[in-house]
């Protein structure tokens, strides 16, 4: 080969190499642009296969200064571990007290977390609390349905209950009122007040406390005046009682009535509206008396051992039945054949029937309506319109303040005020309030506490040189008009 050959050669490998690097080039902006746009596309989510599994179990109340390599060898015990990771705050940099570990099978997780159920782990004196790992979309679901059982108020005692029939004093409800009956709704409201203190009292949701009954009114009486006002067949009373003083009793041996008693309905319902249509009803008595009604107050150690009466009597009764039926009576020394159609020990044995398990289901039914309570209250339809407050489920029983509260719809109207009357003072009290008037233009103003410190002591004996002074100089009776300005302006 010549030599202009091998030159031209060497430029075309030249240019070769060239356009290769210009390729390359190209090559690397499209790849750019391709991770750009898979970054920017929105991966979906996707659940780990450890949760699925079940072999990962998730660790609280660990201690902040636990390390991987403690728990790892606490749990190492259970069987042989994949990972064991603590969840670590970000910004902190510090750990939340929270953990995984995952082994290596499913029956190793399920003896750990049973193991802590029952007998119980500890790491660095804290009590460890074992579950099996869930996914995030279901730790989300348990988060919320945590946060809306604590949201709702949980109203064991019925407080809520205690508001209804409440009159202040200055509402449109208290129209009519005398001062009389005003006092006593106010003093059986500090009562109830003082009760509700106590834990073990709770406000019964179908018993009411009837009060400034008229006192020849009887039980029968107080049953028909309230299944009257209710107008309604289906109401069942099952007590109706009007409380009596034992002690001051006529020449028939009753009791004189003490002016009030109690109803118990089988229905919160008929309760509730019995409440609602008798309260403060000008027009359910004659003289114009009307009936202070509420909710009754309960207390539960006290139901308790009323059960537990019950129950021991009723105990007693049976083991008397069964006595009686084991003493059969004989005669000329041969025993009485049994009757088959009288109850014995194998015929009380016997399955029950279709009829007596209907009749139980029928009573656990009465007694679940018995116990739920009214969610609609607002439901009730009276015709009294002086019935006071009506009850809200969820508010917190009765108002924290007292006296009258006037809201923005009854700003305007003609609303009762109560006027506080002032005391009249006697001869005493005018005699010795009048010396010490006197006595208060006479006498300089006394030094505060503080002039007791050995720090304001010389302060206050220069005080009174200079009081001393003043009294020489202007009088005693200008030490009055000298009190509103200094003594060095005078």
């Amino acid at each position: 080969r010549s030599d202009g050959e091998e030159e031209e050669e060497d430029e075309d490998e030249d240019d070769d190499d060239e356009d290769d690097d210009s390729d390359d080039d190209f090559s690397d902006v499209g790849d750019d642009d391709e991770v750009d746009r898979k970054s920017k596309t929105t991966k979906p989510f996707r659940e780990s296969t450890d949760v699925q599994q079940g072999k990962t179990v998730f660790i609280r109340n660990l201690s902040y200064d636990s390390l991987d390599e403690d728990v790892e060898e606490l749990f190492l015990q259970f069987g042989d571990i994949k990972y064991c990771k603590l969840v670590v705050d970000p910004r902190t940099e510090h750990s939340r007290g929270t953990g995984f570990v995952q082994f290596s099978t499913k029956e190793a997780a399920e003896k750990c977390v049973q193991q802590a159920s029952t007998e119980g782990l500890s790491l660095a004196g804290r009590t460890l609390n074992v579950s099996i790992a869930v996914s995030r979309q279901q730790a989300q679901k348990l988060t919320e349905e945590k946060k809306e059982k604590e949201k709702k108020p949980t109203d064991k005692r019925n407080l809520y209950l205690a508001r209804e029939g409440l009159i202040r004093p200055g509402t449109q409800a208290a129209l009519g009122l005398t001062d009389k009956d005003l006092a006593m709704r106010q003093k059986v409201e500090k009562i109830k007040r003082e009760k509700l203190k106590n834990p073990a009292i709770f406000v019964s949701d179908t018993r009411l406390c009837v009060r400034n009954i008229p006192i020849t009114m009887g039980d029968r009486d107080l049953r028909r005046l309230f299944l009257k006002a209710l107008g309604d067949k289906t109401v069942n009373i099952t007590e109706s009682r009007v409380m009596r003083d034992l002690k001051n009793v006529n020449s028939q041996g009753v009791g004189k009535s003490r002016g009030y008693g109690f109803l118990t309905f089988d229905r919160h319902k008929h309760a509730l509206k019995a409440l609602r249509e008798t309260n403060n009803n000008p027009n359910l008595l004659s003289n114009g008396r009307r009936l202070i009604v509420e909710f009754s107050l309960e207390n539960k150690l006290a139901l308790k051992k009323k059960e537990m009466r019950v129950t021991k009597a009723k105990n007693a009764r049976q083991v008397a039945k069964k006595n009686n039926k084991k003493q059969v009576p004989e005669q000329n020394g041969t025993n009485k054949p049994t009757n088959p159609t009288q109850p014995t020990e194998t015929n009380s044995q016997q399955p029950l029937s279709r009829k007596q398990k209907r009749k139980l289901r029928q009573q656990k039914r009465r007694e679940k309506l018995q116990q739920e309570k009214l969610e609609e209250l607002d439901n009730v339809k009276v015709s009294n319109q002086q019935s006071g407050v009506k009850a809200v489920k969820g508010t917190k029983g009765l108002p924290s303040h007292l006296g009258p509260k006037i809201r923005q719809r009854d700003r305007g109207r003609d609303v009762q005020k109560v006027v506080k009357r002032p005391k009249p003072r006697t001869t005493l009290q005018q005699t010795k309030q009048e010396p010490q008037t006197k006595m208060k233009l006479q006498t300089p103003a006394k030094p505060s506490r503080r002039a007791n410190k050995p720090e304001r002591q010389e302060e206050a004996k220069f005080d009174q040189l200079v009081h001393r002074y003043k009294e020489k100089l202007f009088g005693k009776d200008s030490g009055g008009q000298l009190k509103k300005s200094k003594w060095f302006n005078g």
